[in-house]
Formats: structure tokens, sequence, C-alpha cells
């Protein structure tokens, strides 16, 4: 249904990949006309370019709600696969339902709205002593209450080897194309959605109360060239969100209401 609607948009289903150790980001990479490049291992900064379009010309979303407040804990290279049910990838002209002054396009990223009863945990391990894990968890009882949880976090040594100029701290001797391994690089990140409510009756198809909690931690060992080398600096980031949604369809014959509050 997305894919025939009268925009360039390309949606993906997410559900195929579950398997997978993907980010979102990585799932992006294999859209025609969207490109994404790291600086780095896990954590690192990213620039994904949509039509030739990046930064702020692109917008994203979660179930329609704008990720510009969601902070640094919330970004598409550290968010897994398993979070989405399918990823919207608008190109140009972007839906007014979306409200954002997109340039270049806007990724829409789709939960879903699953109300049957599941568990679904992952864990995943990689070189330079990376972890990954997810947990999503729903229960919906017969008379409409419902509890839904997804709670993933990150981490990472990325103590890879890299080839850089380099002088010895000690002698100052300078060595060209000097093979190091890379420290003070550490990264993780853990984030909690929770939330709960009902669906199903007649005043509200959908009416949830929850929170998101996350943190990340980011060491950084040098700037945008490796020549300077930092030492002890750091990054963090944390986010307290409580949130509110409401959908009703027919609220008045022909009105439908949706209400996304942070």
């Amino acid at each position: 249904e997305v894919n025939r609607q009268s925009f360039n948009v390309t949606a993906v289903d997410a559900k195929q990949l579950y398997n997978s150790t993907l980010d979102l980001s990585s799932a992006l990479d294999r859209v025609s006309g969207v490109r994404v490049r790291e600086s780095g291992g896990v954590g690192s900064n990213f620039n994904l370019s949509l039509n030739g379009f990046s930064g702020n010309r692109i917008r994203y979303f979660i179930d329609g709600v704008p990720m510009d407040n969601f902070g640094s804990s919330f970004q598409i290279n550290n968010i897994p696969i398993n979070i989405a049910e399918r990823l919207e990838v608008y190109k140009g002209v972007v839906p007014i339902w979306l409200g954002s002054d997109a340039l270049g396009g806007a990724i829409n990223i789709v939960t879903g709205n699953r109300f049957r009863n599941y568990v679904d945990a992952s864990y995943s391990f990689g070189s330079f002593n990376t972890h990954r894990s997810v947990v999503n968890a729903a229960y919906t009882a017969k008379n409409g209450f419902t509890v839904r949880l997804n709670a993933f976090q990150n981490y990472s040594d990325n103590d890879y080897k890299v080839t850089v100029d380099a002088a010895d701290i000690y002698t100052g001797a300078y060595k060209a194309n000097a093979v190091v391994r890379r420290f003070h690089d550490n990264y993780h990140n853990e984030t909690v959605i929770a939330s709960v409510g009902v669906v199903g009756k007649k005043y509200a198809d959908q009416l949830l109360l929850g929170i998101t909690l996350g943190k990340n931690y980011k060491e950084l060992q040098t700037g945008a060239r490796m020549v300077a080398v930092f030492g002890g600096w750091h990054r963090r980031g944390n986010i307290v969100m409580p949130t509110l949604k409401y959908r009703k369809t027919d609220l008045i014959k022909g009105l439908d209401v949706a209400i996304n509050a942070n």
C-alpha cells in the first residue's frame, strides 16, 4: 500500500531482516538512492545521503513523530532492525501528515501495532568485543489492556587497527604509515521503551502512556584527522521522555484523530 502512494516512496519490510545483526542504517543502505557512510566503528558519526541530499535536508520519524528531539541515544545507526516493522523512504516530496520541512526527503520508521502476545529476543557477538542485544515483548488481554516493551543495547571496544602517520611519544621519532591499534574508542548505549494502555475501545482504537529511557557513552580518541590524539575525551547523552499516543478512527463519522505527545 505504501509503495502505491502518489509519492516517490520505497517501503522496506524489516521483518525479512530480523534474523540478522543489521541496524536501521545498514538496512537503509540497501535502498536505491540511499547511501550511508560511517566514520568508524559502532557508535561513530554517520552521514546519510538520499538522492544527493544529506544533513538537515533529510528528516527522520518514528511512527510519524519527528526524531529531532530524541537525543543522541536515538540514532539510526544504533537502533536494531528488530524495532521496526517496516521502513518508509520518501524521496523528494514528503506527505503532509509527516509535517516537516524536509527538502530532500524523509525516513519514517514504523514500529507497527501488533496486538498479539509475543516475546522476541536476540543477541549477537562480533569483532572488537562487540555485543548487541534486543528484547521486544507485548501482552494484550481480551479486555483490551496492553503492555509493550522494547529494549536494546550496543557495546564495542572499537579497538581495530588503523594506518596513520605517527610519532613516538617518548622519542619523538616520526614514522609514516604506522599500523597501530585504536584505543579509548569505546562506545555503548542502552535504551528502554515501555508503554501501557488500552486498545480496541469505543473511545480509542489505541491509548498508550509510556516512557523512553536511554543513555549513550562514546570515547573520542582523535579528531577528524587521526594525527592529533585527544586522550581522555568523551561525549555522553541521556534521555528521559514520557509519551502519550492516542488514535481513533471515525471519532465522529469521517473524522480520524491521532495525537502523539512527548
